[in-house]
This record gives C-alpha cells, sequence and structure tokens, in this order.
C-alpha cells in the first residue's frame, strides 16, 4: 500500500484513561513506514468518525515512525477516555509500498482503504475508498487502568478463537463472550 489511509474497528475488553497501540511488521519483509495514527470514536455512519473524539497517535513524541522488518512498534501513552466494551476507531496512514507484511486476513471487521493520501484526520474517508475484513499491522491495543481488581482474559487459538464465520462486524468471536 503506497500513501494511503486504513481505518480500523476494535473492540476493548477493558476500560481505561490511556491507551497504547501496538503495530506488528513482524512478518514484513522491508521496513512499514507510518505517516500519521490518529485514534477516535466511530461515527454514525460506517466508517466515519466523531471529530470531537480525535487524538493524534506518537511514537517517541514523533507523528511518524519507521518500523523495520522483523519489529514491532509500540506508540506513546494515548490520554483517551473508553468504557469496557467500546469500539475504538484507528486510522493509519502509509507513506511507501510494504511489501510482504503483517495483514490477518480473518479480521471478521470492516476496514477501510482510502488512496487519497493522509485522510486520517477527516470525519469521513474518500468517496473511493475500499472495504476490506482483514486487519492490518495493528496487532494490540494496551489499557491502562486504575482498578486495582481488574482483568482481561487472554484467549489463543486458531480460526475459532478468531471468529471463523461468526459474521462480519457482529463482534461474536470466542473472545467478545
Amino acid at each position: 500500500m503506497n500513501q494511503n489511509t486504513i481505518r480500523q474497528m476494535i473492540k476493548l475488553s477493558q476500560g481505561s484513561n490511556k491507551i497504547r497501540l501496538r503495530f506488528s511488521n513482524e512478518t514484513g519483509t522491508q521496513p512499514l513506514v507510518i505517516g500519521a495514527v490518529t485514534v477516535a470514536k466511530p461515527g454514525k455512519q460506517a466508517g466515519t468518525i466523531e471529530l470531537n473524539t480525535l487524538k493524534p497517535v506518537l511514537f517517541g513524541g514523533q507523528t511518524q515512525i519507521i518500523v523495520p522488518a522483523g519489529a514491532p512498534a509500540i506508540s506513546d501513552p494515548v490520554d483517551f477516555e473508553v468504557n469496557a466494551l467500546d469500539e475504538l476507531t484507528i486510522s493509519l496512514y502509509l507513506l511507501q509500498r510494504t511489501g510482504l507484511s503483517v495483514v490477518h486476513p480473518n479480521g471478521e471487521q470492516t476496514a477501510w482503504i482510502d488512496s487519497n493520501g493522509n485522510t486520517t484526520a477527516n470525519e469521513q474517508l474518500s468517496s473511493n475508498a475500499v472495504t476490506s475484513s482483514m486487519r492490518f499491522y495493528l496487532s494490540r491495543v494496551e489499557v491502562e487502568t486504575t482498578e486495582p481488581n481488574s482483568g482481561t482474559i487472554v484467549t489463543l487459538g486458531d480460526s475459532i478463537i478468531d471468529g471463523y464465520l461468526s459474521g462480519l462486524n457482529m463482534n461474536r468471536r470466542w473472545p467478545d463472550f
């Protein structure tokens, strides 16, 4: 992907007032050049965001990062209020072609790919944005909690855990229950 914005939705298990994002290029064959990342609450229409919740995501205080092939990248903490089971919209702008890289073909959640450059801060993507049900580069959202007895169960497994055939955008994967 070259100069594209990818917008993805993710459902959280745990609430927090601070999050960090982890992106993976661990199976990539060349650097993953990220030009910008934003996080926001989803808008009322598919693929849109609530502009008043939009926050930039930084890496070492910078908006851009080059993630080497074979490596992950973890963002700086972002002050962002979320409740348990909230959805987040994460928009990622890629500056250059990625080559073979980290995608998850069984995402069971709509992602939008906009070829009109950096549209990470736009409420709505351009009319030529295309959809995919894969997950791209985002491997984890970390939440910081102050609740002393809170926790999250992590599930590992195969396609059943992923939610294979559970329905696109239905949030009916095993971990969702």
